[in-house]
């Protein structure tokens, strides 16, 4: 896990902050995500490809070695960056954009429940995940099923 906070202002909620008895401390701010989306794109595009690596080098292991990557379901083009990173094949990873759309923090969850209904991932199959988020944070692990 890790965050770098010199970037929160580009994907932030600025009234979620405050609770409903602090209405007045608002000032007008509302309750909706805001995101800089060409800077939270280059950070992604950075730290997707970091994040796994900093998981896969914890566990021991080598991209080869895994057999499902599962990043955060934001933009195509991250996970695509992420797989030219490691030289990987896009059918390493799983996408499940094209059903759901970004589905915020719960995308990987989401992708991981999808794979087990239909069988795509199986019992001792080793996955990869990485996300990123609101503040600036990120964070990875690797599992084995």
């Amino acid at each position: 896990m890790g965050s770098d906070g010199t970037g929160g202002e580009l994907l932030t909620c600025p009234a979620c902050y405050f609770s409903p008895e602090e209405e007045g401390k608002r000032n007008g701010k509302k309750h909706t995500t805001w995101m800089n989306g060409g800077e939270v794109f280059k950070f992604a595009v950075k730290i997707m490809p970091h994040a796994f690596e900093k998981a896969l080098e914890r566990a021991g292991l080598t991209a080869d070695q895994i057999d499902w990557y599962i990043p955060h379901q934001a933009n195509l083009r991250i996970i695509e960056a992420s797989a030219k990173k490691f030289n990987l094949p896009m059918d390493k990873f799983i996408v499940t954009l094209q059903k759901f759309g970004n589905t915020s923090a719960s995308s990987i969850l989401i992708a991981i429940d999808e794979c087990l209904k239909s069988g795509k991932i199986k019992k001792g199959e080793t996955l990869a995940m990485a996300a990123f988020g609101a503040g600036l944070t990120w964070a990875s692990a690797v599992i084995r099923l």
